[in-house]
């Protein structure tokens, strides 16, 4: 027989060290940002240009990205989109995780499985998934 208990307390000591490493990423990544904004005002002002160091390249990167402008929605761009001709760039689309919880609220049947309506048979699919968890316990 399997030593689950030695199985369930490796599974917490595993979590606990990913929690604490996590808290040191955190760290390290707000150590980070304070130390681009002060580089990025040496670039701006010309005091510095690439550095080669410790085996890296600290350089600055410089690109376009594309966003909307405040008080415009999704459904907007699209249509400014496919009117530039560029709707190519526009697919109807949908959030899993979303429809994962309408799902969970739906009604269930006597196995427990949410019960979709008509129109989503063989188009979506449910799927039940059993995963291992731990918590911190006061």
């Amino acid at each position: 027989m399997a030593d689950y208990l030695a199985d369930a307390q490796r599974l917490a000591e595993i979590d606990t060290e990913i929690g604490d490493l996590l808290v040191q990423v955190d760290d390290l990544k707000g150590e980070r940002a304070a130390l681009e904004k002060t580089l990025l005002v040496g670039w701006a002002t010309g005091e510095i240009e690439t550095v080669r160091t410790r085996g890296r390249t600290v350089y600055l990167h410089h690109q376009f990205w594309a966003s909307m402008p405040k008080g415009s929605d999704r459904a907007q761009a699209c249509a400014a989109l496919e009117e530039a001709g560029v709707g190519q760039f526009v697919e109807p689309n949908f959030n899993f995780n979303t429809v994962s919880g309408w799902i969970r609220g739906l009604e269930a049947d006597k196995d427990g499985v949410p019960i979709l309506p008509p129109e989503l048979e063989g188009r979506l699919a449910v799927r039940e998934e059993f995963k291992i968890r731990t918590r911190r316990t006061s």
